[in-house]
């Protein structure tokens, strides 16, 4: 469809009958429930993802001068863009985090979802352009203020999450490196260390493999009892088969892991959670802790937790493994869509504000966009160097 044969004056009066006073703003809310990634907000709800559109609206009548429908633009304009000044918790579209950061909420719920605050940023920068106010200016340096301090933690290392609130399950993979035995496993939890609440599976108990948190995968062995301790070890995926499994990987060795805790006063305040492996090091070997990739949907491909590798000795002794969960690996899964738009809304930023920080961020998203695109693992051994 050629979208600039679209009749755009039923729109425009759309927008300006449905707006709702906010103070000295206007504002557009949904009258539906909405919910994603286990959040549901209930009607009516406001965002900053769709609030950004109906202020780029009125940026386009005004630069191309309409005049149908006989509206006041540069009105609506202003005060569509001094929703961003409200709090969320008054109707808008603003919350400030601990660290003193502004960040533009697409559901007001504070799970921070990127693309609303890239587009409103972009969005209330091109409105300071157009309106030289200083208000406007203060709002799109907020933004910007904000991607500098905390767009490290919506990056996994290969590519942006959608937002901060985490999956109540993650899926782990046990890899195999090297060696002629695995340990033997008897207990693993994964704890949130500001509450001290742990999910725990009972290795080699009676249906470990049926409860949550769960083991999973051919390649778990049989039960075995070592000292009193019901325990499993398991074999290299990769001696047993040249390919993966249908609907498998190629080393199944999988741990269904359960967040202990589900509530969090603010998600830019989840810290680090600690898997913790209790093992028998029966054997020398090498082998890599991974979670499941965000952005590949039900495969089952894997990437490596930082300091995720375990080494083994053989000493026999009982020992504790250690690995850091951090908060960029409990995302939720992310489709090449979405890593497309926060590109180019970085690349917006990059040349509205010409700062490396968001041109280095844009052009090493499109590294891994583009790995995607042409089919090539985006980490692990297969992937292209730059």
């Amino acid at each position: 469809a050629n979208a600039a044969a679209i009749a755009r004056e039923p729109g425009y009066r759309w927008l300006a009958d449905h707006a709702l006073p906010l103070g000295e703003a206007l504002i557009w809310t949904f009258p539906f429930d909405n919910a994603y990634n286990g959040v549901l907000t209930r009607a009516p709800w406001q965002s900053a993802f769709s609030q950004a559109f109906a202020v780029q609206a009125f940026l386009a009548a005004i630069r191309e001068g309409r005049t149908d429908p006989p509206l006041a633009y540069s009105d609506l304009l202003n005060r569509a863009a001094r929703a961003y000044e409200v709090p969320v918790a008054q109707g808008g579209l603003q919350v400030w985090n601990r660290s003193g950061q502004v960040f533009y909420e697409e559901v007001p719920n504070q799970t921070h979802i990127l693309n609303a605050h890239l587009v409103s940023t972009v969005t209330l920068g091109e409105t300071w352009r157009q309106n030289r106010q200083a208000w406007t200016q203060m709002l799109s340096e907020q933004g910007l203020a904000a991607l500098r301090e905390q767009l490290h933690a919506f990056d996994t290392g290969y590519w942006l999450r959608y937002d901060l609130q985490p999956k109540s399950e993650i899926l782990f993979q046990i890899d195999w490196i090297a060696g002629a035995a695995s340990p033997l496993i008897d207990t693993v939890c994964l704890e949130n260390p500001q509450t001290g609440q742990a999910a725990c599976v009972d290795v080699g108990a009676a249906g470990d493999a049926d409860g949550y948190p769960f083991l999973s995968g051919a390649d778990w062995l049989a039960t075995a009892n070592v000292d009193g301790h019901t325990v499993r070890g398991f074999a290299s995926g990769y001696e047993q088969r040249v390919a993966a499994v249908p609907g498998g990987a190629r080393h199944n060795v999988f741990l269904g892991m359960a967040l202990p805790t589900l509530e969090f006063g603010d998600t830019f305040d989840i810290l680090p959670h600690r898997l913790i492996i209790r093992y028998q090091d029966a054997a020398p070997g090498e082998f890599r802790l991974k979670t499941q990739a965000i952005h590949l949907g039900d495969e089952l491909r894997f990437f490596p937790l930082r300091q995720g590798r375990w080494t083994c000795v053989g000493d026999g002794q009982w020992k504790e493994a250690v690995f850091l969960l951090r908060p960029q690996d409990m995302g939720w899964y992310v489709g090449p869509e979405y890593q497309n738009f926060n590109i180019q809304q970085l690349e917006a930023l990059a040349d509205q504000t010409d700062d490396w920080f968001f041109r280095q961020y844009a052009t090493r998203h499109t590294y891994f966009r583009d790995l995607y695109g042409i089919g090539w693992p985006v980490v692990g051994d297969e992937a292209p160097g730059p």
